[in-house]
């Protein structure tokens, strides 16, 4: 199960016979619970990049927030406000390109997918600093490619 796996309301058996397919081809591959797209694979699905590129830059925005922001304490219930701020910092600095990544619902979801896969508590603190920075780099270097 991948990183956007609740983000999307899918016929699950469609879904699945998919995302086998592409892992047949080698146009993705999963480790460790995170499905991921090679780089030089990421040539043959550029056709669905914009369908989930601005998914990924909201991830990205909060992966890269979260140890900032609990180190100040921020962490907490107006985290979403916070994730924002920063977002259209990042926005404006050219670090993400689309403006649709600016999404509150969005940094909830990646909330709720960081929780369920154990890298964030119910209070939004880190409790696997290595994982999140391991999707953070992924998230960011396919979104480089």
């Amino acid at each position: 199960a991948g990183i956007l796996e609740k983000e999307f309301v899918l016929d699950k058996e469609g879904f699945s016979k998919a995302a086998d397919f592409m892992a047949s081809k080698n146009l993705i591959i999963d480790s460790e619970g995170m499905v991921y797209i090679p780089a030089e694979k990421k040539k043959y699905l550029e056709l669905w990049d914009g369908l989930i590129e601005n998914y990924l830059e909201a991830y990205l925005i909060v992966g890269r927030n979260l140890e900032h922001l609990e180190a100040k304490g921020k962490a907490g219930k107006d985290i979403l406000k916070a994730i924002n701020k920063h977002g259209i910092r990042m926005y404006k600095k050219g670090e993400i390109k689309r403006v649709e990544s600016l999404c509150l619902p969005h940094y909830k979801g990646a909330l709720d997918t960081f929780k369920a896969k154990g890298i964030i508590d119910s209070n939004n603190s880190i409790r696997n600093k290595e994982k999140l920075q391991d999707i953070t780099r992924h998230i960011g270097a396919y979104l480089e490619d």
